[in-house]
């Protein structure tokens, strides 16, 4: 069984008008809960979580573990590790899941993007995205051709990225990676990250976009967006506005038709709009 985006909608329409029946088993559930998979174990819930749905989503983390770092053998060797660990959060009680952990899910191409979301969704039986997919549509909604891109990684691993984004129709103008199997800490401060961007963007000749793919990126977007006609860390824009909107018809309920899409508008535009 797969499930394609157009299905989330289908999904959440379905199940809009089951709660809005007030069917008790919805209602014994409590509030609903996005599954989140992560490439380091222990990882905490990200911040952007609770900012976006202070109340009525609940968010449990998975991780699989990287002891191989950011490298291709390490991701070889962590991703088996993601559908066991869907399975532990749909057991949880996660209504939908999303794999995080952006060259964890673009490092094969598109393809395997797709094929471990439908994996993920035949195993469990829910809907299913990752963090790859959430920076695609971010760049579509901002209607981006030429992106810039910036990362904390390898420049094999950048180019795994560049390769990615042109499988899905974007131009990628420049790229430059920070270089790093794993970064020592103090390597990727808001401060170098910011520098990098700008660089990066600088030598783009105008891009659309800059892509920034590194955690803990947000300060540094918001920065690097001045001069540029929009940045997109790829761990903040689709994951929250597509997963929690789409997947949680109870949230649309009790904060009104449209507050999770305009919640996670107002939560992302300091770093997604000129």
């Amino acid at each position: 069984m797969t499930r394609s985006r157009r299905d989330f909608l289908k999904i959440g329409g379905v199940a809009t008008a089951y709660a809005a029946l007030g069917a008790p088993a919805l209602e014994a559930a409590g509030e609903p809960a996005l599954g989140l998979i992560f490439p380091p174990l222990n990882y905490p819930i990200p911040p952007d979580a609770k900012r976006l749905y202070p109340t009525g989503v609940r968010f449990l983390g998975n991780g699989v573990g990287l002891p191989g770092g950011m490298t291709i053998e390490g991701y070889e060797e962590a991703i088996p590790r993601a559908l066991p660990a869907a399975e532990a959060l749909a057991k949880e009680g996660a209504k939908a899941i999303s794999v995080f952990g952006s060259s964890l899910t673009f490092y094969k191409g598109a393809k395997f993007n797709e094929e471990l979301t439908q994996k993920v969704t035949k195993l469990t039986g829910l809907p299913a995205t990752t963090q790859s997919n959430g920076l695609v549509d971010g760049l579509r909604t901002a209607n981006a051709r030429r992106v810039a891109v910036a990362t904390a990684y390898t420049e094999g691993v950048t180019e795994r990225l560049k390769l990615f984004l042109e499988e899905h129709g974007f131009q990628v103008a420049f790229a430059r990676g920070l270089g790093y199997e794993r970064i020592p800490e103090g390597a990727a401060t808001q401060e170098i990250l910011f520098k990098l961007g700008v660089d990066v963007y600088a030598n783009s000749s105008k891009a659309d976009a800059l892509v920034i793919s590194c955690g803990g990126s947000d300060r540094a977007s918001r920065e690097s967006n001045q001069g540029s006609g929009g940045v997109f860390d790829a761990a903040r824009f689709d994951e929250w506005r597509s997963l929690a909107w789409h997947q949680c018809p109870r949230t649309r309920l009790r904060n009104g038709p449209g507050k999770g899409l305009e919640n996670a508008e107002r939560v992302l535009k300091p770093a997604t709009t000129s």
